[in-house]
C-alpha cells in the first residue's frame, strides 16, 4: 500500500505501523538537520496557512522544504567552563565575536557546545518552502540583492524595456 506524505503527517495510524514509523523517522530527521521537531514543523505549516512562504502554493505530493540559513555552520564555537554548570561560548565567524553565557546546558564543554549548535540550527530556520522556491533561493545564494536584481530584470522585460 502506498502512503502519501500528507497521510503520514495527519496523525492517522495504519494497522501495520507504517504511518507511525514514518512520523518518527521524519521527526528524527528534522531534529538532526534543523533542530526542530515534527510538531514545530506542523505548527509552522499551520501559521503559514499550509502553503509555501514565498509563492503561496499548496504542497503536492512532496511536503514543503525547511528553509534555513546556512551561515550558522561556519561559526567557530569556543566554549570555556566558568563553574560547574556555567559556560561562556565565543562565536567566531561573525562580523564581531559574540559571547554567549550558557547555564544548565550540559556538564561538559562538549555538551555545552553541542547544545549551542542545536540552538543555532533551530534559530536558522526561516520558513517552509516549495521545491521551486527553495531551489531558487539556493541558486541565488540566499542573496537578497541578486533576487531584487532578478525581479527588476523580469519587470523590465515584461514592459518591453530590454
Amino acid at each position: 500500500m502506498d502512503i502519501s506524505i500528507h497521510n503520514m503527517l495527519d496523525g492517522a495510524v495504519h494497522e501495520d505501523g507504517k504511518v507511525v514509523k514514518a512520523r518518527v523517522a521524519k521527526d528524527k530527521r528534522l531534529q538532526k538537520l534543523y533542530g526542530i521537531t515534527l510538531e514545530d514543523y506542523e505548527d509552522r505549516l499551520t501559521r503559514q496557512g499550509g502553503c509555501c512562504a514565498i509563492c503561496g502554493s499548496k504542497p503536492g505530493t512532496k511536503s514543503l522544504s525547511v528553509d534555513h540559513d546556512h551561515k550558522w555552520k561556519y561559526f567557530k564555537i569556543v566554549v570555556n567552563q566558568i563553574s560547574d554548570d556555567r559556560f561562556i561560548a565565543k562565536l567566531g565567524g561573525c562580523s564581531t565575536p559574540t559571547y554567549v553565557s550558557l547555564r544548565g546546558h550540559g556538564r561538559t564543554k562538549k555538551e555545552a557546545r553541542d547544545r549551542l549548535k542545536g540552538l543555532l540550527k533551530r534559530a536558522s530556520v526561516r520558513g517552509l518552502l516549495c521545491f521551486s522556491c527553495n531551489s531558487g533561493l539556493r541558486k541565488y545564494r540566499d542573496n537578497p540583492e541578486y533576487l531584487t536584481s532578478a525581479a527588476s530584470y523580469l519587470r523590465r522585460h515584461q514592459q518591453g524595456e530590454f
